[in-house]
């Protein structure tokens, strides 16, 4: 009989000492869990301040492109009216070469310079009048 307590009195302890030694690992466990939830709910508040910035940088993006849009769509006249220009230029050109290549044609030189002969002749008068007008006026 004095076995059996003895039997007894030893499981009794053996339980005692595996259930303090599961105490100290189940508050060990506890503490460990409160620290990871405190890190979590710190990410969490991180984590949200982040998305209020994204959020912001996003509605600004937005706000930009949408103003780019708007410039543009203003602008396009301008380029229409810049090709018209172009266009404009562009057959002016054209006459004026058809223009000039019809004026160097040999049968027109002759015309030309009739023209060329009577430039010259009017100049050499124009400064034959302001030579007497000065030498009136120095008289």
């Amino acid at each position: 009989m004095i076995l059996l307590s003895i039997g007894t009195f030893l499981c009794a302890i053996s339980f005692a000492f595996i259930a303090i030694c599961l105490a100290v690992m189940l508050n060990q466990a506890s503490k460990t869990l409160n620290h990871t939830g405190d890190a979590i709910d710190q990410v969490e508040k991180m984590t949200d301040g982040l998305v209020h910035g994204i959020e912001r940088t996003m509605l600004e993006a937005d706000r930009i492109t949408d103003d780019i849009a708007e410039k543009m769509n203003a602008a396009d006249p301008l380029v229409g009216s810049a090709g018209h220009i172009g266009d404009a230029v562009k057959a002016s050109s054209e006459a004026l070469n058809i223009q000039a290549r019809k004026l160097a044609a040999p049968e027109n030189l002759d015309k030309i310079d009739h023209y060329v002969q009577a430039i010259k002749w009017s100049e050499v008068a124009s400064r034959l009048y302001r030579k007497w007008k000065v030498a009136d006026s120095q008289s």
